[in-house]
């Protein structure tokens, strides 16, 4: 396993102990079954070697059940956009986490920096879409 990809895993692991940030509320869609969720990606971008990953879970990939799963919940749609100051990262050490989920004809695109404070569903989706995504380069 790469250096970087031990950080991501470690920082994003951390997360899991930080209490998230408050949800703004936005108008989503109505919940499902998880059946119109066609995948699930997340890009990391930047960190020391500044370097661009994706990470894709699709249906019947091993983890895209527990995945798909909090991804379907009324509260994580309601997840505000973006978490810590994507812009100007904190430091060089740090990647910013781009998670899409594709629900039928409806994208939610979050953005959060590794290392900063937000809500646990949305670190517990980033640490499954890293750990069982296939990689695209």
């Amino acid at each position: 396993m790469s250096f970087t990809r031990k950080f991501v895993v470690l920082a994003v692991s951390a997360l899991f102990m930080i209490t998230g940030i408050g949800a703004s509320a936005v108008a989503t869609p109505a919940a499902s079954n998880g059946s119109d969720i066609k995948r699930v990606t997340l890009q990391t971008k930047g960190g020391y070697a500044n370097t661009t990953r994706n990470y894709v879970v699709a249906p019947g990939r091993p983890g895209s059940a527990q995945l798909f799963a909090i991804v379907e919940q009324p509260s994580f749609r309601e997840l505000s956009p973006r978490y810590g100051d994507i812009d100007n990262p904190p430091c060089c050490d740090r990647a910013v986490l781009t998670l899409t989920v594709s629900y039928g004809d409806y994208l939610q695109r979050i953005q959060t920096v590794s290392g900063e404070p937000q809500p646990a569903e949305l670190a517990q989706a980033i640490e499954l879409a890293y750990t069982y995504g296939y990689t695209l380069r």
